[in-house]
């Protein structure tokens, strides 16, 4: 099973503020919800209790907390990041990936385990606290990339890049 993640940054890489998203981007929301159609998620447990607060319709999701007695109704626990990769396929052994989506501590462990990352770009600057600093555009290569401009479902001009590590073959 591959491994992924999902992230969205405005062009300062931007991802957060005080624990939550800067923005509310209904287009953005439905690309989330097509790429992680199938796929087990793996999401840190503040972001987990702040911000999604349940398991997510046809997934399922990883809360990685280092309390090993945490426990939420509908979702599973692992006590870190390598112990959720190892328990995804056996939660969905047909899924050809695993999706890391947040937050920002745990995406920063996995950026450099990661296979495929999709990432939307935000053609505006937001306020906020937390930045996809541990991204490097130069490990990756695009794979695809598709571009949204401003209308019904977003205000901002967003580009949805499908992106590879560096050297590694198509995600294909």
């Amino acid at each position: 099973m591959k491994k992924g993640m999902v992230m969205a940054m405005d062009r300062n890489r931007l991802i957060g503020r005080e624990g939550g998203l800067p923005w509310k981007i209904p287009a953005d929301m439905r690309h989330f919800r097509q790429v992680t159609a199938g796929c087990p998620l793996v999401v840190g447990r503040r972001t987990y209790e702040d911000d999604i607060g349940r398991p997510l319709p046809g997934r399922e999701t990883i809360v990685v907390s280092r309390d090993p007695n945490w426990r939420a109704d509908g979702v599973h626990a692992a006590t870190s990041l390598s112990a959720a990769f190892t328990l995804a396929p056996t939660l969905m052994p047909s899924a050809h990936t695993v999706q890391v989506i947040g937050g920002a501590v745990l995406c920063r462990e996995a950026v450099d385990d990661i296979d495929v990352l999709h990432l939307t770009v935000i053609d505006a600057e937001f306020d906020g606290d937390t930045w996809f600093d541990s991204f490097d555009w130069q490990d990756w290569r695009t794979e695809s990339v598709r571009t949204l401009e401003p209308g019904e479902d977003t205000q901002w001009s967003l580009t949805f890049y499908t992106l590879v590590r560096a050297g590694a073959p198509s995600s294909e």
